[in-house]
């Protein structure tokens, strides 16, 4: 037996062994055997993978088994959270936003490898799993487009993306303060524009419109508007805007039902918490960095 027969041989499985087998006692082609079960290896996987894939809006390859515990372990987190929604006494929760955020919205999924894309104080932020999108680029099947809002002249999330992701994602950054305010860094475009509902202000719909980027993908939509997000979250959304991660900074507001609202609102558009990080630097535990990733109405409906 030649290493061509050993190579067809090892690499099947166990139940297509009898199958090479006869195909090398009628002395036939060995390297076409394995070619024939390789294909149908891949077949296997495709199918086997196809749950993950459906629910994850493509972003995510997973065997079938392990995505039907993750859906699991996010229905249980879920249930959880509508179950404590008033199990915390307002006298003891509603006062402080350490207090509430501890209590409230905990991740309901995990990214196998996310990655804190920026500085490790204030300012970086945690992405699902940057290395599909970096070889999404490399392969030319998918253009990476970032947004972020609110800068106050700290461009290091932006660098670090395209540093650390792609040099060829297409960054965009939205802050009110004028061009020139700040120097942006070479391949960041600046917009002075703050989103909103109310002229001067835009919201994110119009821009994406004006910008071209209607039916584009936005893989990050990094938001830090220092308390603007309880005004603008139902303006992030609207025709023609998709947008795969949300990575925001949450500032106090002493009324929890404003903040179920934002909640409620994700999960209706598909979003679940893959990361919760209080901000103890910046507002003394009282803002809380959230990260999103979108999911197909299945990923929480079909388990």
């Amino acid at each position: 037996m030649n290493i061509i027969h050993i190579m067809a041989v090892v690499a099947v499985t166990q139940k297509d062994v009898p199958l090479c087998e006869k195909v090398l006692q009628e002395g036939s082609d060995a390297g076409n055997c394995l070619l024939q079960l390789n294909t149908v290896s891949k077949r296997n996987d495709s199918a086997d993978t196809l749950l993950s894939r459906r629910d994850s809006l493509g972003f995510i390859v997973e065997a079938a088994d392990a995505w039907r515990e993750r859906k699991q372990i996010h229905r249980e987190q879920m249930e959880r959270e509508l179950e404590n929604r008033k199990g915390c006494p307002p006298q003891q929760c509603d006062k402080y936003g350490h207090i509430w955020f501890q209590k409230h919205y905990e991740p309901s999924f995990h990214c196998e490898f996310e990655e804190r894309i920026g500085l490790m104080g204030d300012g970086g932020k945690w992405v699902c799993d940057p290395t599909r999108i970096q070889q999404a680029v490399k392969s030319g099947k998918e253009k990476c487009l970032v947004y972020s809002v609110g800068s106050n002249g700290d461009f290091s999330f932006e660098e670090s993306v395209l540093s650390e992701i792609s040099k060829d994602c297409e960054v965009h950054t939205f802050d009110p303060m004028k061009a020139g305010t700040w120097k942006a860094p070479e391949g960041v475009k600046y917009h002075s524009v703050a989103l909103g509902e109310s002229s001067p202000a835009k919201p994110l719909a119009q821009i994406v419109k004006e910008l071209g980027h209607v039916g584009r993908k936005i893989d990050l939509f990094k938001i830090d508007c220092e308390g603007c997000e309880w005004d603008t979250f139902k303006n992030w959304f609207g025709s023609g805007v998709d947008i795969r991660q949300i990575q925001v900074e949450l500032h106090w507001k002493a009324n929890p039902e404003v903040i179920h609202d934002f909640f409620d609102f994700l999960f209706q558009q598909g979003y679940v918490v893959f990361n919760k990080e209080p901000n103890t630097l910046g507002c003394q535990g009282e803002c809380i960095e959230y990260a999103f990733l979108k999911m197909a109405p299945s990923f929480s409906h079909d388990i």
